[in-house]
Formats: C-alpha cells, sequence, structure tokens
C-alpha cells in the first residue's frame, strides 16, 4: 500500500491558531475540560504532539495508515503523527477506525477539509485530538467514541451536518457524535451542529450502568447547536459539565440537555435563544438522573427542569466562563471548521525525513525472504525486531550501535508460517512499527 507523506520540520506544539473574527477566543492549543485531566495514566491529550506531519486527500490512504497503526497490547511504543486532512475525504466504510491506538493529531486544512458519506471511529484508542474538519452525512456517527480503553479525546472546531441531504426524518443518520461504552476524558468544543436529528448522545442506555457509571467524563463547551432536534447532550451515568454553548432554533429542536439515568450533569453560562423545553431531568422512559443549572440566560425559553447537587468541575480542571450574554457573538463567530489557519499550512515542505525512518518492507506480500531499509539521523543504538500478531517477539535483525546513515537488512522467514507480522525499529527515543505479510 502507499501513502504519500511529507515530513516537516514542524511539531505540533508549534503549531498558531487563529480566530478571523475574535482573537481572544477560539484559540487553545491545549483542551480545557476533562480532555486536560491528569487520569489512566495519560497526563492531558497531546495527541501527535512531536510527531512527522503527513498530508492525507483520499479515505483509502488514510484507512491503510489507521490500520497499520494498531497495536491491539499497546507495546510497540508506535511515535506520535500529525494526520492533515486535504480537501473532502470519501470511503466505502462508514466509519474510519481510529482503532487501538494512540498519540494522534487529525486536523483539517484550510477552510474545505471534511469527510462526506463517512465518520470516524474512536475504538480503544487514547489520546487522540480531531480538529477544524466538517463531517457531512455521515451514515452512522460523523464521529464515535467507544469503549473503556477510548479515553483523552479532544474534539475541537469541527462541523457536523447532514446538508446537503437533511434527514428531518431522521429516517437513515444516527449521532452527530455520539460517546458511549465507558469512554471518558473527553472534550468537545467550539463546535457547530446543524440539521442533525440525534445529535450528541452520551452514554448508550438505561441498562448500561455497569459499563458506564463513574466513567464518561465529559466537557462541552462553547458549541453551537443550531437547527438540530434533539441530544444536546442526552446524558447517561456520566459527570458531564456543558457551559457556554448557544442553542437556537428554528421551531425543530424538541430539548436541549436531558440528564438521566444517574447522571450528574451541571449547565452553566449557555445561551437558550426560542427553546420551550432547554433541559430536562429524565427523558421519555430514561430515570432522572441530576441537573444542576446556574447562570444561564433563557431568552424566549421555557424554565428548564434541574434537581439535585451534579458535581464541581473545578475539582477535575479549571475553566474560565465567558460572559453568558455574550455567548451568542463569540460563538457564531469563532465556532465550527474553516475558523483555525494551522501553521502546518504555511510551513516550507521538506522532502526528505526530519527524523529517523523506517520504510516498506519489498517485496511485500513476500515468501521467503524480504528486504528491510531504514534511515537514522544520529549516532546510537539500532534495534529492529520482529513480532507476531500477538505482540511477542519473534526475532532480532539490528540490535547494535550505528551512525547516521541509511541501511538495509534482509528477513529470512522460511521457519515461520503464513500470516501477517510487525516489524519495529527503535533508535533512542524514535520508534516507528510497520506491517508486512508472509505468503507461503
Amino acid at each position: 500500500m502507499k501513502i504519500l507523506i511529507t515530513f516537516l520540520f514542524v511539531m505540533v506544539s508549534a503549531i498558531a491558531f487563529a480566530a478571523p473574527n475574535d482573537s481572544t477566543f477560539a484559540t487553545e492549543n491545549s483542551p480545557i475540560g476533562f480532555a486536560s485531566v491528569n487520569a489512566m495514566g495519560v497526563n492531558g491529550t497531546t495527541g501527535g504532539a512531536g510527531g512527522d506531519t503527513i498530508y492525507f486527500t483520499n479515505g483509502t490512504d488514510l484507512y491503510n495508515f489507521l490500520d497499520d497503526r494498531k497495536d491491539p497490547n499497546f507495546n510497540l511504543n508506535m511515535p506520535p503523527k500529525v494526520c492533515v486532512i486535504v480537501g473532502t475525504l470519501t470511503s466505502t466504510k462508514k466509519q474510519l477506525e481510529i482503532k487501538q491506538t494512540y498519540n494522534l493529531t487529525f486536523i483539517g486544512k484550510g477552510t474545505d477539509a471534511a469527510f462526506e458519506g463517512t465518520g470516524l471511529f474512536v475504538k480503544q484508542s487514547y489520546n487522540i485530538i480531531i480538529r477544524n474538519i466538517q463531517f457531512r452525512n455521515a451514515p452512522i456517527d460523523g464521529v464515535a467514541i467507544q469503549y473503556p480503553e477510548a479515553h483523552h479525546v479532544w474534539i475541537d472546531h469541527c462541523s457536523f451536518t447532514d446538508s446537503p441531504d437533511i434527514d428531518t426524518a431522521d429516517a437513515r443518520h444516527d449521532g452527530a457524535l455520539d460517546i458511549t461504552h465507558g469512554s471518558s476524558y473527553v472534550t468537545v468544543s467550539w463546535c457547530y451542529f446543524t440539521n442533525h436529528t440525534k445529535t450528541c448522545l452520551l452514554g448508550h442506555s438505561d441498562s448500561n450502568d455497569a459499563e458506564d457509571l463513574d466513567k464518561l467524563k465529559t466537557t462541552y463547551h462553547h458549541n453551537w447547536f443550531d437547527n438540530t432536534s434533539q441530544r444536546h447532550p442526552r446524558v447517561r451515568y456520566a459527570d458531564c459539565h456543558v457551559y457556554n454553548n448557544y442553542y437556537t432554533t428554528k421551531g425543530r429542536m424538541l430539548y436541549g440537555v436531558a440528564s438521566t439515568a444517574k447522571a450528574k450533569v451541571l449547565l452553566e453560562g449557555n445561551y437558550f435563544d426560542g427553546l420551550s423545553f432547554p433541559a430536562y431531568v429524565g427523558y421519555a422512559e430514561s430515570p432522572a438522573g441530576d441537573l444542576l443549572e446556574r447562570n444561564n440566560i433563557y431568552n424566549n425559553s421555557g424554565i428548564p427542569q434541574s434537581t439535585g447537587i451534579a458535581f464541581e468541575p473545578t475539582a477535575y480542571y479549571q475553566y474560565k466562563l465567558t460572559d453568558p450574554a455574550a455567548v451568542p457573538s463569540v460563538v457564531m463567530n469563532n465556532a465550527g471548521s474553516g475558523k483555525l489557519i494551522s501553521g502546518v499550512e504555511k510551513s516550507a515542505t521538506v522532502l526528505k525525513p526530519a527524523s529517523c525512518s523506517l520504510e516498506q518492507n519489498y517485496p511485500n506480500p513476500f515468501n521467503p525472504t524480504t528486504r528491510i531499509n531504514y534511515t537514522t539521523i544520529k549516532t546510537g543504538l539500532v534495534k529492529l525486531s520482529i513480532y507476531n500478531m500477538l505482540g511477542q517477539e519473534i526475532a532480532v535483525l539490528v540490535n547494535k550501535m550505528q551512525p547516521q546513515g541509511e541501511y538495509s537488512v534482509d528477513f529470512n522467514a522460511s521457519g515461520l508460517p503464513s500470516g501477517m507480522y510487525i516489524y519495529r525499529l527503535a533508535i533512542g527515543n524514535f520508534f516507528e512499527t510497520r506491517k508486512m505479510l508472509l505468503v507461503k
């Protein structure tokens, strides 16, 4: 498989963002909220910070890249990567799986980066950032975050819509952004949701307490829910902080936020414009959760339901509220994709590696011999190993000090059965893995 890769001398930590209208807001280079918390062995959400930058112009290359990144046993120490989405990506897959991996940033280039007719599925992964991307007409979820191992995810400055194929009858499209099955430490910020029915589900079902209780810790801030119907979010079992969001309706919005099934929701500093039901405690067959509301504005809106004491976010993280009266202008001017200008676009392209590199073996598939090429840019201890798909080391091809240079190593697999294998290069703090297929 071929992936067009361009390495840049730029790290994601050096990327600067600027909002075109009000640069006071929407310029976070790291998440606020639960995605910033030190928990589960991860100190905040940094994504691909410090990693090489890869450009993707089609869904097939991205699918192949993600497939190669899978680390089922989380023991391969794969390096961070910054994945730049260029133009509109499509796929025959309903969702592209970010599965069993870590330390990745996905960021859209310019104002038109999009996934059309497909979405992203963050599954059993951690330290993932998704920014500045449109998600249009996703047949399942635009973005889904699932399973207990999914944690520390930041969704920022993205747009979610059915438009132009508006599913007004709720006949096909599911959630725009759903967080379920015990996922946790997630922040959703500065996103724009429009022309969608089931918007943001937090917590799978009333019967899923064994998996979800005391998990699903999620923050929603400075998002714009416009002409959407329900679930902004609908919450089960989670500690959920909803602050400084803007809710607008053209008569379509059934409700704003619902706290159900032992959820603890703090609704704070939001602006509700024209909603008959800003907040529910309990919804449909779901039992009531806690919902504490404070300092919200209900313009031409009904009275929210509230009960209980919820929780205090400052026990987990620090944040600063925008004056709720300013929320409409601040959020409308800054929320959604295309509002960030990435330093990635402005950097000079470097066509040679800016770091050590590991190439795809050739031939691949192979029987029984293949060649592996790699480059080291400084003298150091080099280890090149072969693993089976269980993560067991079965061969060491190189394990010695080597000076800067380009190297080739032949691997003979005559004593091994057919199947997929992983080879891993370690040079100091640099790690990279690839897959190869032995066919006999």
